[in-house]
């Protein structure tokens, strides 16, 4: 089993203040956008890069307080997903553009709305309940990436643009939890895992 050469998903965890002069460092410059966004990530909260094997930064996102999410994404959040309650938010920047996710537990099963800052839907992700998964779906990815399945999600807004159309989560024997990109023609694009890492940045 391979990992896409081109994709890779870095999870970056508590950020912590850093007083250690640079004058005596070889530094690497990041994007201001990339420290903007880690600097608002909540205390405890994840800020998630996905990085492709050239360098360049294909999204971001920062986990935030639910009440720093504009009013109106809140309201289209919950008008979208009725019977859901909002448990988390998350700031993304894809593509130059912001945008806010808000993670809706509609009885256990996670619906992530996005929204533009004027709560005008961007996309969302559906995790499917069990006897919903296609079955063509879970196939390719299985075939892809053989292990144990843990969730099927459908993908709507910019990550489909990359060629998914579900997010098919699988457990390897090495005990990884790998994320299979799969059309919705059965076609498997990236397979991406999650890497634990941590960043400081000044307050």
């Amino acid at each position: 089993m391979r990992l896409s050469r081109w994709f890779l998903v870095l999870t970056v965890l508590p950020l912590a203040a850093c007083a250690t002069s640079m004058a005596s460092r070889s530094v690497m410059t990041v994007s201001p956008d990339v420290v903007s966004l880690a600097k608002e990530t909540m205390p405890g909260g994840e800020f998630v890069m996905e990085i492709a094997d050239d360098g360049k930064v294909l999204g971001m996102e920062a986990k935030v307080p639910l009440s720093s999410v504009p009013a109106a994404c809140r309201e289209a959040a919950q008008r979208l997903a009725p019977n859901g309650r909002a448990v988390a938010a998350v700031k993304e920047i894809v593509d130059g553009k912001v945008l806010y996710e808000i993670q809706m537990d509609a009885g256990g099963f996670m619906h992530e709305i996005l929204l533009d800052p004027a709560g005008n839907l961007a996309g969302r992700e559906d995790v499917l309940k069990p006897g919903d998964y296609p079955a063509n779906i879970v196939s390719a990815a299985q075939a892809a990436v053989p292990g144990t399945l843990v969730s099927v999600e459908r993908i709507e807004g910019p990550e489909s643009r990359l060629g998914s159309d579900y997010h098919v989560k699988i457990r390897i024997p090495e005990g990884e939890v790998l994320k299979v990109c799969v059309s919705g023609d059965g076609k498997v694009g990236r397979v991406l895992r999650k890497i634990d890492a941590e960043i400081q940045v000044e307050r």
